[in-house]
């Protein structure tokens, strides 16, 4: 569920940075990995709204990223990711095992120290990282996808009370079709071409869970071994997603809940909706480019 007030443990001169305070307040999106959250990512960012930098089309050909992209999951603003992972790991858990996060999440000691966290990069990484690489300058409109919202929002909500929350659901076993099936990619690439050293590196650099264990595993500090995900599992952590967006159903400043299979089962429709809740005067064209970006046939892809 979600904090009832987190107000008691922010002080008054540890708000969200004054140049995200400036800005309209943010459209979240959020729900379970593999849910549509990137392909709704992608509608926002044909609408006009600043998502992610790396999903700005290329000036010269105007295209978005491919479909090794879609494959890979895209549209998650790293600074925003990272920001999540740095506060998961803080309980030492990640995304896959996020039970000792939620365990301490809701206690006021932590509570406070996550927030203090994001406010921190509120003032440093998600500005230079994410606002400061906005082409044409601070965006009207803007926002971010990261699954892991779905878990640390109450944190989030009270840098930014007042964001609309764009909640995506995808029916439980598909979404761990798509899991397995991303990771049997992930699993073979790695065998066919094992990663360099730099790579290595670079992976754990951009993962503080990894870099954490692998710190630990250094100075002899005791590390829990993963096991892979079994199916049920991957179940728990579906429904987890899935229970906590669901509590934000009665958010005052927004909240809008879409099934991945009413996106592509009707784009145009969906299209419509999602630029009626960011406030956005879309038109016909804007539309239907937004509603190009969602690949009908996927709802008949494992």
């Amino acid at each position: 569920m979600p904090l009832a007030d987190t107000t008691s443990v922010i002080s008054p001169d540890s708000r969200v940075s004054p140049v995200f305070n400036a800005l309209s307040p943010p459209i979240i999106v959020i729900g379970m990995h593999r849910s549509g959250t990137s392909m709704v990512v992608g509608m926002l960012h044909r609408l006009g709204v600043f998502m992610d930098p790396e999903l700005q089309d290329d000036p010269l050909t105007g295209e978005v990223p491919g479909e090794r992209a879609r494959t890979d999951g895209y549209g998650e603003a790293v600074a925003f990711r990272l920001s999540n992972e740095s506060v998961m790991t803080l309980a030492d858990a990640d995304w896959q095992y996020p039970a000792a996060f939620m365990a301490k999440r809701d206690d006021p000691g932590f509570t406070k120290l996550a927030i203090e966290k994001l406010v921190k990069a509120s003032e440093t990484t998600l500005q230079t990282d994410y606002l400061d690489r906005c082409r044409g300058g601070k965006p009207e409109k803007w926002g971010w996808k990261d699954p892991r919202t779905s878990l640390t929002l109450p944190y989030w909500l009270a840098l930014f009370p007042e964001a609309r929350l764009l909640h995506i659901r995808r029916d439980n076993e598909a979404i761990i079709r798509s899991l397995q099936k991303r990771e049997t990619i992930v699993q073979r690439e790695a065998a066919e071409a094992p990663p360099s050293a730099l790579q290595r590196i670079k992976a754990a650099a951009a993962n503080p869970a990894v870099l954490m264990r692998a710190l630990r595993r250094r100075v002899g500090a005791p590390v829990i071994e993963r096991a892979p995900m079994a199916h049920d599992t991957w179940l728990q952590l579906a429904d987890l997603h899935l229970n906590e967006c669901l509590a934000y159903r009665d958010h005052a400043a927004g909240y809008l809940e879409m099934s991945y299979e009413e996106i592509t089962g009707d784009p145009v429709a969906t299209a419509k909706s999602i630029a009626e809740f960011a406030g956005i005067t879309a038109e016909p064209e804007m539309i239907t480019r937004a509603a190009g970006f969602v690949r009908v046939d996927r709802k008949a892809i494992p």
